[in-house]
This record gives structure tokens, C-alpha cells and sequence, in this order.
């Protein structure tokens, strides 16, 4: 059975270029109805046969679905792509992207929104709860996702797998705000009075091309180091 991004998720658009982000608009099938991608640039054209690969996140990873284009049409004032699925896809796990051991501070943002979703909404409409904010240190970083680790005892602790959040940390002078989901939240092994925390970035990962920049540095960093 194909899996589908669920209706209205933020996904990316890939090509051989570089990811383009997307919402989901429909779903039937094996088809997926695309929003045009936010961040295409005027002269970009795709034309109808391309090869796409969709990718969402998941629980369980990062969703990699190969598609077709096979037309476009507006409706309203949204352009729309239609596009048909091509197999089955797969799931890319953290560990299959370049990872580097890291060290600082990253800050959790819990709640029922991330800062990002907030800044779209006009103040009466934004969410008056406040966020709970938990200060944890950094244990290694993907263009993906990243892990740390949090007092035992906060928040995340309680929070459900697959809820979501939003990451804040420097990297080599460049502050990073990235909104994701909670994949793992366990006791540590080796230090019982600290959460072991994964947090699994949405796709497309804003930044990605800085990020994976500095990770792939930081790895060749530790590579020349050993």
C-alpha cells in the first residue's frame, strides 16, 4: 500500500536541484494535490511528465515518495500540481543522514504551536496559552534532525511522540530556529537525572543549506581530530 502525506501537511518538492515547499491540498488514490511550490522561482518551470520526489515527516522518519507531474491547473487564485505516485516510497531514517557530534545549548519549544505557525496568525487569532520552553545541551545534529538531552523531570517528558515543537540553537555563529516533531523522548542510560530527546525537523528543513554546510564541516572537523 502506497503512503500519502495526510491533507493540508507541509511537504517538499524535490528535484535533481535542490527541495521546494509545498502543502498538500488533496489526496485521492494514489494521487497528491500539490499547492505550487512556495518557494519556486519565476523562471523554474516544470514540465508535465517530470520526476518529483515528495518527502513529509513522519513518526518514523522522513517519507520519500517518487512522483510524476502529471498536470497543472488553478483553481481560484492557487496554482495546483497534480501529481501521481510512482511506487511505494520508503522512509529515510535519522541515521542514513551525515551527523556530527555537537555541544551548546538548544531550547524546546512545547506547545500547541510552533514560533513559526504563530508569526502567521493576526493577534486575535494567535494562541494566548504560553509556551513552555525547555533548556537542554546538544549531543549531535543532522541536516534532519537533532538529538540532546533535558532534565528528566520537564515537560518533554510528558509530551506525546509525534507532537509538535521547535528547536533553537547557535551553530558556529548562526542561529538556528527549526520547527519538528517529537520522535524519541527515553531516559538516558548512563545519567538517570537526564531525557534523551530526538527531534525530527519538518520538511523541508528551513536553513537546509546552511545546516548541512556546518554539519558536514563539524565531520570533517572530528575526522581530522582522531
Amino acid at each position: 500500500m502506497t503512503v500519502l502525506p495526510a491533507l493540508n501537511a507541509l511537504v517538499a518538492v524535490r528535484d535533481e536541484e535542490r527541495d521546494y515547499r509545498s502543502r498538500v491540498e488533496d489526496v485521492y488514490d494514489d494521487v497528491v494535490v500539490l499547492a505550487r511550490p512556495m518557494d519556486l522561482p519565476l523562471g523554474h518551470r516544470f514540465s508535465v511528465g517530470a520526476s518529483l520526489m515528495i518527502t513529509w515527516t513522519g513518526e518514523r522518519g522522513v517519507f520519500v515518495l517518487p512522483a510524476t507531474l502529471t498536470h497543472q491547473q488553478t483553481e481560484g487564485v492557487v496554482n495546483l500540481w497534480v501529481v501521481q505516485a510512482r511506487g511505494q516510497g520508503w522512509v529515510e531514517q535519522r541515521r542514513a543522514y551525515v551527523r556530527a557530534e555537537v555541544a551548546g545549548p538548544v531550547d524546546l519549544t512545547v506547545g500547541p504551536e510552533t514560533p513559526s505557525e504563530i508569526l502567521t496568525e493576526t493577534p486575535s487569532e494567535a494562541p494566548t496559552e504560553t509556551l513552555d520552553v525547555v533548556r537542554g545541551q546538544l549531543v549531535d545534529l543532522s541536516e534532519a534532525a537533532l538529538r540532546c538531552v533535558v532534565p528528566l523531570d520537564s515537560s518533554v517528558g510528558t509530551t506525546e511522540l509525534d507532537a509538535k515543537l521547535s528547536a533553537h540553537f547557535t551553530l558556529d555563529g548562526s542561529d538556528f530556529t527549526l520547527p519538528g516533531r517529537l520522535q524519541r523522548a527515553e531516559p538516558n542510560a548512563l545519567r538517570p537525572e537526564l531525557r534523551e530527546v530526538v527531534v525530527l525537523f519538518d520538511q523541508p528543513v528551513r536553513q537546509a543549506d546552511e545546516l548541512r554546510r556546518l554539519v558536514y564541516a563539524l565531520q570533517l572537523k572530528e575526522r581530522l581530530t582522531r
